[in-house]
């Protein structure tokens, strides 16, 4: 762990940043081995260079059953002989999108910016957003986290065990925030939303992209029944609309709209270059049309904190 970053963090216990760095291993600027103790009390182990800095309570029976089916899941998902992580993101359908929203969020962020991401898995979004960025990202998963360190190593990236939905982040220091596909899986999102926005700086972005509460659900949701293509936790409520966007964002400036108007099957049975032509035509077709722009499979958030 690098502790030119421990500035930026604070106590999940307490949410106070009187935190100190005990060294067992490794040196002043990078511990190897260790923990990071808060004045509360509170004590947070570092192991292979790998912080862990998720709520007590969450390794004991402590009201954090949600986020433990989530570590659970996540920790699976990041290998397994079924579909590992990476392996999700290198289909067909996930590579156009990835590509079209990342390219999009990377010209929305500052360079020279901290960005966060949360809920970060291996680093599918952090990643690509550090070129010339600090990012801090965590994930409620260990496993995630250390392929996300290995698949990043040498990028401007922090990488650390943490609870989404109360990032232990000081307030106000943060640039910029990403929810790649987060939202959906944290306990409460409507909660994870406010407590992201109140660490942006002022005129601070945060940008996410969820599944959309729209029309043609259950066309995706018959599909995914018949062929499944991927391996889904979710929280009881999955979806997110406007409404419920709009009505979070009191205070802030917001703007909504929506992607995916073809089943991820379909781009999937197309292939990479096939597949990625017809989701870029279907794009510029779906919200072309009034009745259609708003009922993409996936949609997309962009709030700006005053």
């Amino acid at each position: 762990m690098q502790t030119k970053y421990v500035r930026y963090l604070i106590c999940p216990d307490c949410r106070a940043g009187d935190l100190e760095i005990r060294c067992e291993t490794g040196d002043a600027d990078n511990v190897e081995e260790g923990a990071l103790v808060c004045g509360c009390g509170a004590s947070f182990r570092i192991s292979e260079g790998i912080l862990d800095l998720t709520p007590s309570g969450l390794s004991a029976d402590g009201g954090f059953e949600a986020q433990r089916q989530q570590r659970e899941h996540f920790d699976w998902y990041a290998d397994n002989e079924i579909q590992s992580y990476l392996e999700y993101q290198q289909m067909p359908f996930w590579r156009a999108f990835d590509d079209k929203t990342l390219s999009d969020w990377d010209r929305r962020i500052p360079k020279g910016g901290v960005v966060l991401d949360l809920a970060c898995g291996d680093g599918r979004c952090a990643g690509p957003l550090a070129d010339g960025r600090t990012v801090l990202a965590c994930d409620i998963s260990r496993k995630q986290i250390v392929n996300a360190s290995r698949r990043w190593a040498g990028r401007d990236c922090f990488f650390f065990v943490g609870d989404a939905q109360n990032p232990p982040i000081a307030p106000g220091t943060i640039d910029a925030i990403t929810l790649y596909g987060a939202l959906h899986h944290i306990p409460d999102p409507e909660a994870g939303f406010h407590n992201g926005m109140a660490l942006l700086k002022p005129g601070g972005v945060l940008l996410a992209a969820e599944p959309n509460l729209t029309v043609f659900r259950p066309l995706f949701d018959f599909l995914m029944r018949v062929l499944p293509i991927w391996h889904e936790e979710a929280n009881d409520d999955p979806l997110i609309s406007r409404q419920m966007v709009r009505s979070w964002a009191a205070g802030a400036e917001v703007d909504v709209e929506t992607s995916v108007f073809i089943p991820p099957h379909v781009c999937n049975w197309l292939g990479t270059a096939a597949g990625r032509a017809m989701f870029r035509a279907t794009e510029a077709l779906g919200k072309a049309l009034p009745l259609v722009r708003n009922q993409g499979g996936i949609i997309l958030i962009a709030a700006q904190r005053a």
